[in-house]
């Protein structure tokens, strides 16, 4: 058998095309889609340039670019979810609708419509669709849907659907042609296969407005853009906002995008201004990608937590509208409830050390906050962690904050004890014995009230009576 092997003839491999294997094994010629068409529109395929920041630096991923761009899709209304996933991966991203409802009523908020009542269609992939494909599960999803009338519809794709390769393209191709009036976005996220949670979520913004957004005439409107669904702070954010904006009889256009409408996302476009809510990378890439596409104007100050930046936005908007009087009367109006309610809080705050540790680089409003309150920083750091960090530099405004690129916990943890201060905040709970320790919201509110409320908090805790096995003389 090795004198055959080694001294017999050799054939070079003539191997069979993908469309020739699915020829021979099921007896169907494989459709392929060359081009991405978007009802009678070609998009061109390029490469990918608004990218999360694990993305970008090729780093783990956080999370499933199917999970964010489900997450999205569900949070606007009057939009149709086909999940073309195995039911467990599914039944994963669906719940973070009904979380998010949950979170909002625990935290005393307004849960959001898409969310409470999501219209969401899994294919259920099994293991006979990872042998023959998902093709016909898919199909029987969109017909279902096409046959209740709906017309906006979002398929996105799992990583089982990735891996075999499902010509997803292809089928909802042929089966848009019969119903000319409906309009199909696909997700090709293709789970993690993608990039993590957040492309999702931009891949998911990016595509849905190709799709439904026109190019209409510029209004009188305002759009806000980096709204983030999944956070307990978002209703109470557009709530807050919007009243702002009915003080400046200013329209509110679109929630950008989440938290929203088809019909809001279909005039994004005719906004005279558009406001950016945090400076991360998230909204960042949003941003870039409205810019590039549609040419819409920004406001150079970004809505954030704090009373200088909650100034800085009303006073820019009230120029561009033409509003600068009624901008000045609400700033003053929120100063001097900011500067009431700082006083209060300075009676039992005055003189306590704090020490700041965050993951998050936007903390310019807690440092406000201490200096409003009288408080005595000892430090404030940032861990510059990648999955955390913003584009935005803190030491522009607030010099004394520390970026540490390197750092090693045991020390920061020496460091805090040898300061022993009054309270700690920190991004998680650390195993540390200090007198009062609290957490710093990953996404914090964005009125000018959001520290104050926080150290109020302080404030509360610090009054509540001493359970018997603490009472060690420190608290």
């Amino acid at each position: 058998l090795a004198d055959i092997v080694i001294q017999g003839k050799t054939y070079k491999a003539n191997y069979m095309s993908e469309d020739e294997l699915e020829h021979v094994v099921l007896g169907r010629r494989k459709i392929s889609a060359v081009k991405q068409i978007r009802h009678g529109k070609e998009v061109k395929n390029s490469e990918k340039i608004y990218t999360s920041r694990n993305v970008q630096r090729n780093e783990v991923l956080h999370g499933c670019a199917f999970a964010g761009a489900s997450a999205t899709a569900m949070s606007i209304s009057n939009l149709s979810v086909i999940m073309h996933s195995p039911r467990n991966c599914a039944y994963f991203a669906y719940q973070l609708a009904p979380s998010a409802v949950k979170r909002s009523y625990f935290c005393e908020g307004t849960a959001i419509q898409g969310f409470a009542r999501p219209d969401v269609t899994c294919t259920d992939m099994s293991e006979s669709s990872m042998i023959f494909g998902g093709a016909d599960d898919l199909r029987g999803a969109l017909q279902k849907h096409f046959s209740q009338g709906d017309e906006n519809i979002a398929v996105i794709t799992s990583c089982p659907a990735g891996i075999i390769g499902d010509d997803v393209e292809s089928v909802i191709c042929q089966e848009s042609l019969k119903y000319p009036d409906a309009k199909v976005v696909l997700l090709a996220e293709d789970g993690n296969i993608n990039g993590d949670f957040m492309q999702g979520v931009i891949d998911a913004s990016i595509q849905l407005t190709k799709v439904f957004a026109s190019r209409k005439e510029i209004d009188d409107s305002i759009n806000i853009v980096g709204v983030k669904v999944l956070s307990t702070t978002c209703m109470s954010d557009l709530k807050f906002l919007e009243d702002i904006f009915t003080q400046m009889n200013i329209r509110l256009n679109c929630k950008y995008l989440g938290a929203t409408d088809i019909e809001d996302l279909k005039n994004v476009a005719a906004a005279k201004l558009s406001l950016l809510m945090n400076p991360d990378r998230f909204s960042m890439m949003l941003k870039k990608f409205l810019q590039d596409e549609y040419s819409l104007r920004f406001a150079d100050n970004i809505i954030r937590p704090g009373m200088k930046n909650t100034a800085e936005w009303i006073r820019e908007t009230g120029k561009v509208f033409n509003k600068e009087e009624k901008a000045e009367e609400i700033i003053s109006s929120l100063n001097a409830e900011y500067d009431d309610y700082a006083r209060f809080l300075k009676k039992g705050l005055s003189g306590k050390s704090i020490y700041v540790l965050s993951m998050n680089r936007d903390i310019g409003w807690i440092l406000e906050m201490i200096s409003s309150t009288g408080m005595k920083l000892q430090r404030a750091a940032v861990l510059d962690r990648p999955d955390y960090t913003m584009d935005y530099d803190v030491k522009e405004e607030y010099p004394e904050t520390e970026l540490l690129n390197k750092y090693d916990l045991n020390d920061i943890t020496a460091d805090i004890l040898a300061k022993d201060p009054d309270i700690l905040l920190s991004p998680y709970p650390m195993k540390i014995n200090v007198r009062m320790q609290r957490h710093i919201p990953l996404v914090a509110e964005s009125g000018p009230f959001t520290a104050l409320n926080l150290a109020h908090s302080w404030l509360n805790f610090m009054k509540s009576p001493v359970e018997g096995w603490r009472k060690d003389g420190r608290l």
